[in-house]
Order: C-alpha cells, then sequence, then structure tokens
C-alpha cells in the first residue's frame, strides 16, 4: 500500500468525506476516490464505514502491540500508518464554532457521530469566502428588488385612490 493511500485511510478514519480529504490533501475528489477504491481492493472491497472502523482499531491495536507484529485479523495488516495520524474529534474548521464535530474516536476509544453541517459544503473550502460574498451580494439584491416590486405596487395603487 502507498503511503498517500494511507494518508487516505488515516483522513477516512478521521471521518472525512472525500470532498474534504481533496481538500485537505491539496488533490482532486477523483484522486480521492480512486485510491479509496485502491485500498478497498486490497482489504476485500468492504463499505467505507466498515474500513474506517477497521483502521481505526488497527491504530489501536498497533500502538498496544510490538510492531513486528501487527494485527492479522482485520484484513489490514499491510497498512501502516504514515506519520501517525491521530484519530481524535477534529473540530470545525471555523473557530467560532468548536462544538461542531466531523466525528472520530474520543479519548476512550469509542466511535463519535459525524455532526450534521449547517453550513452547505460551497462555502467552505478554497473559495469558502468568495462564494459568501456573492451570496451576500446576491441576496442583498433580491431584497432591493423585492422592495422596490413593493413600493412600485403601493405607488400605483396610491394613484388609483
Amino acid at each position: 500500500m502507498t503511503d498517500k493511500q494511507r494518508e487516505v485511510l488515516g483522513l477516512i478514519a478521521n471521518n472525512f468525506t472525500s470532498k474534504e480529504i481533496a481538500y485537505e490533501l491539496g488533490i482532486s475528489e477523483s484522486a480521492v476516490n480512486q485510491r479509496i477504491e485502491a485500498v478497498r481492493g486490497r482489504t476485500g472491497s468492504p463499505p467505507r464505514a466498515e474500513l474506517a472502523r477497521a483502521y481505526r482499531r488497527f491504530l489501536g491495536e498497533e500502538v498496544q502491540a510490538n510492531a513486528e507484529s501487527p494485527p492479522e485479523d482485520i484484513g489490514l495488516a499491510m497498512v501502516a500508518p504514515v506519520a501517525a495520524p491521530a484519530v481524535v474529534p477534529i473540530c470545525s474548521p471555523d473557530p467560532r464554532s468548536p462544538s461542531v464535530s466531523r466525528g472520530g474516536v474520543d479519548g476512550q476509544g469509542r466511535d463519535v457521530a459525524e455532526a450534521p453541517s449547517v453550513v452547505p459544503g460551497i462555502f467552505e473550502g478554497r473559495n469558502g469566502g468568495w462564494n459568501r460574498s456573492a451570496a451576500i451580494v446576491v441576496i442583498a439584491a433580491g431584497i432591493l428588488l423585492v422592495a422596490g416590486a413593493g413600493l412600485s405596487v403601493v405607488h400605483y395603487l396610491a394613484e388609483l385612490l
């Protein structure tokens, strides 16, 4: 297994989506999906969630086990972490909302569910600031358009009376 595949697997174990992994690594989403499929092919094609659980178990057992004898029973014997990615809950990139979690494993090794995001993905990432600014301009223009139409109706009704 390549270092790049292990890196992607580590992010999958932290419950990142393919889009988030692509942004984090600076690669395309299709490149991420190709690496995931290569890992799934080497491990017997388990579902993505099962692959993440198995890798988290592998990392937990690897810390306790001797480095020369990795666990064989989970189907990931050839997978070893690159730079040992931390398997802990990851906070939202927005420091103003630290309660939003992407999931992962808590301090006792239990799975933490991914919290749903209230912000659409288009407003995050590299162009998130520009997209938010564009949305504000569009909303402001819409409000002005509705206000102008309302004033036109009021003016027309006032002339009728």
